[in-house]
């Protein structure tokens, strides 16, 4: 019984990482229709067999999952960014205002006019101009795993992470600890919200490890240094795109949000410093 338990625990996280890399190539190629047949071999499974199989776990089809993505983006511009609705229309791949507005009120349940208007980034508070750094930051390799679901329930991914790595040599401090958000928590159901956790290092995880090796992009980054408990960092997050970025007019490159982890997970939270990345076009 226990060995037939363990072999199940291993295909179905066999199966997660395997349509977690479909997912990353939709994510990577948002703008462009998905095209099953190549996200089927990408995620080594027959186009037969992959709807279904993407369907039970994502929750939801590949073309819901990319036009969901897709609406999602386009309500964090509208929330972070002054551009007309008809181009944050055009950018989501609908042809006039009309069928955009239809499909945004479908999902947000108010026209994206409305949305905008009431978005809460625009009466947060401040961040000092002076308190966001400008740093340029090198690519560099990391090893990650997925989580879709609350933030708050990343234990699990830093624990799978952090054991994956231990085995091997590579331990927090010496080696940067990371975590990519895709979506906000304000726009994103919480039980969508997609998570990767990782460590910096070169080293390439197995097929069967639940683990992906990834490259952090490098480039200039706007990073704003967050300091106390993290559940107190949506403050930072919200000051950083809702008043520092518009005001200074900042192009924000199409990317996850970077946390960067400077403590130990056993410090006081009130200690906790967390910097808090977000790359700039080129």
């Amino acid at each position: 019984m226990a060995r037939r338990m363990a072999r199940h625990a291993s295909t179905e996280i066999d199966y997660r990482a395997r349509i977690a890399r479909a997912q990353r190539a939709i994510e990577a190629r948002l703008d462009a229709p998905p095209v099953p047949a190549e996200l089927a071999e990408l995620a080594g499974f027959s186009l037969h067999h992959f709807h279904r199989v993407f369907r039970g776990v994502v929750g939801e089809s590949v073309e819901e999952h990319a036009r969901r993505l897709r609406l999602e983006r386009a309500a964090r511009r509208l929330r972070a960014s002054e551009l007309p609705v008809v181009q944050i229309a055009l950018e989501a791949g609908y042809g006039s205002h009309e069928a955009f507005t239809r499909a945004f009120r479908d999902l947000f349940g108010m026209p994206p006019s409305r949305y905008r208007g009431e978005s809460s980034l625009r009466a947060v508070g401040s961040i000092q101009e002076r308190a966001v750094e400008l740093r340029d930051i090198a690519p560099f390799d990391v090893v990650v795993r997925r989580h879709v679901g609350s933030c708050s329930m990343l234990d699990e991914a830093f624990g799978h992470v952090f054991a994956w790595a231990g085995a091997r040599g590579v331990v927090p401090g010496a080696a940067r600890v990371v975590g990519l958000y895709h979506d906000d928590p304000e726009v994103t159901a919480r039980d969508r919200l997609r998570s990767d956790v990782g460590i910096e290092t070169s080293l390439a995880p197995g097929p069967a490890s639940g683990l992906e090796r990834r490259t952090i992009p490098g480039g200039r980054y706007a990073v704003a240094l967050h300091v106390g408990p993290y559940h107190t960092i949506g403050s930072t997050y919200l000051a950083l795109l809702g008043r520092w970025a518009p005001t200074t007019r900042a192009e924000l490159a199409p990317e996850p949000v970077i946390e960067h982890y400077l403590t130990p997970q056993d410090t006081p939270p009130d200690q906790h410093r967390t910097e808090v990345w977000i790359r700039l076009r080129s």
